[in-house]
């Protein structure tokens, strides 16, 4: 079938035009793993010509709003999808007692404990299966699987270190989901290696009706239980081709990445250019873990389309299995939180390094994706089922319920295979399958006996149980993710910004772009609140901290219904600017007089740090208070904000006064590259942590607290020229230096921040 060949053709085509991709494919030792190889340069080559999209790596279309509105950067979890503890959790899914949550019904939330999906009980399967079936009716599967659809969207997700820690946050998003259905349910895990052992293993028991169900001769799922499961576009039933290429998991490929001392090549650089110094070798887990998906072919031959299969989150749950158990043998605690690939452009693409963000998923960078706090806290996996001569019913499946173990002799969906080796577990093999090659008389045969080879039913006809498809209600708040990020989006979105400038539209006014679709609220309401939080947040001071996201989606609670947005935004909102021209000296009386003025403000320290932010950064926060500053000053446009600046280089100002300099004058300082906040915050020295109570806590190597601190609340000024009032600068060449200003005491410890995201996080 044609629809089969079509993505390994593309993605072929896409390695062509990636000329400086070093890991050729052809030498690539099995035909599947050349086009995994082809699959992720192709994945490195767009997301290398992807803009980042950060909060000052893109230009607003017009004046209005404030730069704060876009930086605020919150500590504290919008949506249940960004929680990293059950306390978390409990409040959002409504219930009390945080780490000993207790949910409205009586039921207790905990860790989940994710099983191999043949392990779990009857019961426990069933209730995985209504939970995925009704995460799928209310939109939150097609809304989480797009993510991981487009390079465009998640340019980290693959080619690089973050494969691994982006898919742990993808999946454990998915999970969340599931247990808001049903606080009892875990993402099981499909431990391929067991299906790869029998002689045919598309003749396994997975892929009979009780389980993942047969493929018709179209590729299409016709039963089991996700007959009849749409794509995410909602176009066709997905579909599978399975056997037609590649294999599935053997233990070799486990024991590969088990035996990796090197943590470079277990989170490797799979898409080097030439002269990456630690390329990845072919037992690479994210080149292995590629063979399970053109195996299952169809849907999950390709990564765009991938996430249509349900059996995708499975195989990506024994995925982070396999990873944390080598990060528990090869690691301390400590190096699994720290131990991550060093920044190199020969090596990744900038989406891949530590300290950026891990796209959508804004605030988390890729380095949070080693946290320990997502299995000490959030899930947990039960081991792999394992066997022996003295105990061959070891490896579990029997047909159980919650309260009772049929203690049958056999297992209904594997076996202990005594015949090859040591003994391990194996998957029973479906009705007409090929049983040769056992010599211990395992029982072997899926509701049949093995006989001539082949394996016989014992009924007349065989028995086709089919799981029931059954939906029900999720527990707690809906969660809603699309949300547009200041006051204007609508307005811009009605004179056609989308098409226009969709770096940044598509990022910052999701909604009115139609990036995304409000299931809880009417984008057209003109006043109202949008997120169930937005009265508390509106109480702790919200409205004036996080001016634009508040005014935005929480206009009622912030008192802002006498005015309409159009009044607010202009009518239009201001023009977009096209104009690189630096501005006459002293045009602009409000500056930011430190490189690092966005980032300190993305991390919150305008309400943490006011009385430095206010002297020192002023636009960034949004406090100019009628003074103007420059149309450019958050824009990822490299220009120059003075006419001055020639001059001032000219003097050496490049390097002796780099706070103001680098920020004021980047074009003639050549410091374009901090346009881009993930720069920006990386040449600050920008670091994120857990405190011992398992809050976040962001730290600057370069900090506001070295600036002296004036007394008097006036702008201060860093500017090379004399300034109005007082001057920190640098004196012009051959003149006295200035005395150094008296310090004031140094502000009490930062308070944790408690306020909205001013972005869009899933």
């Amino acid at each position: 079938m044609a629809w089969q060949y079509l993505p390994r053709f593309l993605v072929f085509v896409a390695l062509l035009a990636s000329p400086a991709y070093c890991q050729n494919c052809n030498n690539a030792p099995t035909e599947a793993l050349q086009i995994i190889c082809s699959q992720i340069a192709a994945w490195n080559a767009n997301a290398r010509n992807q803009p980042t999209i950060s909060t000052a790596s893109v230009a607003a279309p017009g004046g209005a709003g404030g730069g704060i509105s876009t930086l605020a950067v919150s500590e504290n979890p919008r949506t249940a999808y960004e929680c990293m503890d059950i306390a978390c959790l409990c409040t959002f899914f409504g219930g009390t007692g945080g780490n000993n949550c207790v949910l409205p019904g009586g039921a207790r939330l905990g860790r989940a404990l994710r099983k191999e999906y043949r392990v779990m009980t009857d019961a426990e399967r069933n209730r995985y299966h209504t939970a995925m079936w009704t995460i799928k009716g209310n939109g939150d599967y097609d809304t989480l699987s797009r993510i991981h659809s487009s390079f465009v969207t998640s340019p980290g997700a693959h080619s690089g270190p973050a494969f691994l820690p982006w898919h742990r946050e993808f999946i454990k998003r998915i999970e969340i989901a599931l247990r808001r259905v049903d606080p009892s349910v875990a993402l099981p895990y499909w431990d391929s290696t067991m299906d790869s052992t029998i002689p045919n293993p598309t003749e396994s028991s997975m892929f009979t009706n009780e389980l993942q169900g047969r493929t018709s001769p179209d590729g299409l799922i016709a039963t089991g239980a996700f007959r009849g499961w749409r794509t995410v576009d909602n176009s066709r039933v997905f579909r599978r081709s399975i056997g037609s290429q590649g294999r599935l998991f053997v233990e070799s490929d486990i024991t590969a990445v088990l035996n990796t001392n090197d943590y470079t090549q277990v989170l490797a650089y799979t898409a080097p250019s030439n002269g990456c110094p630690n390329p990845a070798n072919w037992a690479a887990f994210e080149y292995s873990h590629g063979n399970p998906h053109i195996w299952i072919g169809g849907d999950m031959f390709t990564p765009t389309t991938s996430t249509n299969d349900p059996i995708f989150w499975n195989h990506h749950s024994f995925v982070d299995l396999i990873w944390e158990n080598w990060r528990q043998a090869r690691q301390s605690r400590a190096a699994r939180e720290s131990q991550y690939p060093p920044n190199n452009p020969q090596c990744s693409s900038e989406a891949h390094y530590g300290n950026n963000i891990m796209q959508p998923f804004f605030p988390m960078t890729n380095r949070d994706g080693l946290l320990n706090s997502y299995t000490d806290n959030l899930y947990t996996f039960q081991a792999r089922p394992t066997c022996s001569a003295g105990n061959p019913a070891g490896c579990g499946s029997s047909k159980q319920t919650d309260n009772q173990i049929n203690k049958r002799s056999h297992a209904r969906f594997l076996f202990c295979d005594l015949s090859h080796g040591a003994p391990r577990c194996a998957a029973k093999i479906a009705v007409n399958g090929n049983c040769g090659g056992y010599t211990r008389n395992e029982d072997r045969c899926y509701l049949s006996v093995c006989q001539n080879n082949r394996c016989i039913s014992t009924q007349n006809p065989p028995a086709t149980t089919q799981p029931p498809i059954v939906t029900t209600t999720p527990a707690g708040q809906n969660q809603e993710t699309c949300f547009n990020e200041q006051q204007c989006c609508s307005i811009w979105a009605a004179r056609g910004e989308c098409q226009r400038n969709p770096n940044y539209m598509n990022s910052w006014c999701r909604a009115s772009c139609g990036i995304c679709r409000p299931t809880t609220y009417n984008l057209n309401t003109e006043c109202s609140n949008r997120h169930p939080t937005c009265q508390a947040w509106a109480a702790r001071g919200e409205c004036q901290n996080n001016p634009a996201w508040m005014t935005e989606n929480c206009r009622q609670a912030c008192n802002l219904c006498g005015t309409t947005r159009a009044q607010a935004c202009g009518q239009g909102g201001g023009n977009p600017t096209t104009t690189q021209r630096p501005p006459p000296a002293g045009q602009f009386t409000c500056l930011n007089q430190h490189y690092c003025c966005i980032a300190w403000a993305a991390r919150g320290y305008c309400t943490s740090q006011t009385a430095y932010m206010n002297q020192y950064c002023q636009p960034s926060c949004n406090f100019c208070r009628g003074s103007q500053p420059p149309p450019l000053w958050n824009s990822q446009t490299c220009v120059d904000f003075s006419s001055n600046c020639q001059a001032w280089a000219s003097q050496g100002q490049c390097n002796s006064n780099q706070q103001y300099m680098w920020e004021n004058c980047k074009q003639t300082c050549g410091r374009c590259a901090l346009t881009n906040l993930n720069t920006r915050l990386a040449t600050c020295g920008f670091t994120r942590r857990l405190s011992r109570n398992g809050r976040p806590i962001s730290t600057f190597r370069v900090n506001p607290f070295h600036l002296p601190l004036r007394r008097q609340s006036s702008l201060v000024s860093l500017a090379p020229a004399p300034a109005t009032g007082a001057s920190l600068a640098p004196p012009p060449l051959n003149r006295k230096a200035l005395p150094k200003a008296r310090l004031s005491r140094r502000p009490a410890q930062r308070e944790r921040l408690l306020r909205p995201s001013g972005m869009a996080v899933f």
